[in-house]
């Protein structure tokens, strides 16, 4: 049975080997313990054509050995302080070029920010995360369909 291109489907849509290469590209991986809004924040950043990995703490170093080399990660405000910092150590220690997002909560999180490349606060928004990530990749931001990044209001 011959693979269906997506582009057939839907004009507007990439190819397979678009979309492959686009995923070669800019990999990123967010860390969290609630998969709920891991997968929400995922699917915010997908709307910007952003390809997401997600993993809970104890998969994360896992997943970054074992996966190809992340450009960035994101850290969510669900970590314990002590949780996002080993992270950052240990991929500091692997690899210098991938970049870290850290995410605060309402009340920030008692960590050093300077030793990570970024924060932003989750209370922003989906169109700063787009943006800050976006701006982390190096990356020029992509048009929305309907003017917006993310629906109404936002």
């Amino acid at each position: 049975m011959a693979a269906i291109d997506p582009g057939s489907l839907n004009p507007m849509a990439p190819s397979h080997d678009e979309h492959q290469e686009f995923v070669q590209r800019s990999p990123i991986l967010m860390i969290g313990r609630d998969p709920t809004l891991m997968v929400y924040k995922a699917a915010v950043l997908g709307t910007a054509s952003l390809a997401v990995d997600t993993a809970l703490p104890g998969q994360a170093l896992t997943i970054l050995e074992e996966k190809a080399p992340y450009n960035l990660v994101i850290l969510s405000h669900t970590l314990e302080p002590d949780e996002a910092l080993h992270i950052r150590n240990a991929i500091r220690a692997r690899n210098l070029g991938t970049k870290l997002l850290l995410m605060l909560g309402p009340r920030g999180t008692p960590l050093n920010y300077e030793l990570f490349d970024a924060t932003l606060r989750g209370l922003d928004g989906p169109a700063a995360l787009i943006a800050k990530v976006q701006q982390l990749l190096d990356r020029e931001p992509a048009p929305a369909a309907n003017g917006s990044c993310c629906g109404p209001g936002q």
